[in-house]
């Protein structure tokens, strides 16, 4: 059996569900990478299922803010090819002065967040990936986005 959740007819919201018949093939499924359209595709068994509540989920992504135009995909991976392997590396169209890293490895992601780099000239501001839903709500309860400006105050995240 196989879901994919849509935002309106013909319209993915990138992700989906498998249900397989065979606990081997699930196995065999979480052990590779996949790579779907060109892009990397995280793959794993939903939170739900783990029995873990989603704000402990160690994430292998990481949002990156504060981006200038001419950052382009290839100076991302370039510079986050230094801290560990980088799978995919995400700029939205149209251009919105962010984008996401995604690595092999969760440690190396954690290890980045909160932290300012200087990528062709450029601060920007490594922070954590999160579902729009989960953004939402933070939104909602008057959530901040760390911003190391000069006085070291947080300003409101606003997309």
């Amino acid at each position: 059996f196989a879901e994919v959740k849509m935002k309106s007819p013909g319209v993915s919201k990138g992700f989906g569900f498998i249900r397989f018949a065979h606990k081997e093939a699930e196995d065999k499924v979480l052990l590779q990478k996949h790579m779907i359209g060109g892009r990397w595709c995280e793959v794993k068994i939903p939170d739900s299922k783990e029995g873990k509540p989603k704000d402990n989920k160690t994430s292998c992504k990481i949002f990156v803010g504060r981006l200038t135009e001419d950052i382009t995909k290839e100076d991302l991976k370039d510079h986050f090819d230094n801290f560990g392997t980088v799978i995919d590396v995400y700029i939205p169209q149209p251009f919105r002065r962010f984008a996401f890293v995604a690595f092999t490895d969760a440690h190396v992601a954690q290890s980045l967040m909160g932290k300012e780099h200087l990528i062709k000239g450029t601060h920007v501001l490594i922070g954590e990936a999160q579902a729009k839903e989960q953004r939402d709500h933070k939104r909602e309860a008057g959530g901040y986005f760390p911003s190391h400006g000069s006085d070291g105050n947080y300003t409101k995240f606003v997309e």
